[in-house]
């Protein structure tokens, strides 16, 4: 099976890289179409550090593939779990989830919303992502105001102008991302 990857740079508060979303895809047609990745397959995990030089990769996993364990196939000193918000908490995915922070694997919250499956996950979140695409100012600040996440880092994502990069960092985001600073390459 092959496989395309396409990668986006993540910044840090000093503008440097700190990593990379890691988006795969089927074919070259559809490698940058969409920045919602389709869920990783084990076989298509590749040297992570290569494609990242080293630097942390965040790979979006569906949580059937968390609980399966498809995430230890990476080293955890290179790679973010990006958990979507879309998941069905269970004790199990807790559980794995628990078991990946302890080796080391940064925990992030993709697109976490109030009410989502993703309230589960909270205590062992390393970062929120945040889309500035699919929320508003208001929605942004009641996550960075909520006393129970002050343990959090928080990203911005989908950054597409230099108001949102502004915003982003006025708002405390401490990594930012999105075509404000270049598309998935």
């Amino acid at each position: 099976m092959e496989v395309f990857i396409a990668r986006q740079p993540i910044f840090d508060t000093a503008d440097k890289v700190y990593g990379y979303e890691l988006l795969f895809r089927g074919s070259v047609e559809n490698a940058l179409a969409s920045p919602s990745p389709d869920p990783v397959q084990l076989s298509s995990i590749p040297d992570v550090e290569a494609i990242t030089g080293g630097r942390r990769a965040f790979i979006r996993f569906a949580d059937d593939l968390i609980e399966r364990g498809v995430p230890a196939a990476v080293p955890g000193e290179f790679l973010g779990i990006l958990v979507p918000n879309d998941i069905k908490p269970s004790q199990e995915l807790v559980q794995v989830c628990r078991i990946l922070k302890q080796k080391g694997y940064v925990l992030a919250l993709d697109d976490f919303t109030q009410g989502s499956g993703q309230e589960a996950l909270v205590e062992l979140a390393d970062m929120i992502r945040i889309s500035f695409l699919r929320t508003s100012t208001a929605q942004r600040m009641w996550l960075l105001e909520r006393p129970d996440l002050g343990h959090i880092a928080f990203w911005g994502s989908e950054v597409h102008t230099a108001r949102e990069y502004r915003e982003a960092r006025d708002l405390g985001c401490s990594y930012v991302q999105g075509d404000f600073f270049t598309q998935p390459v």
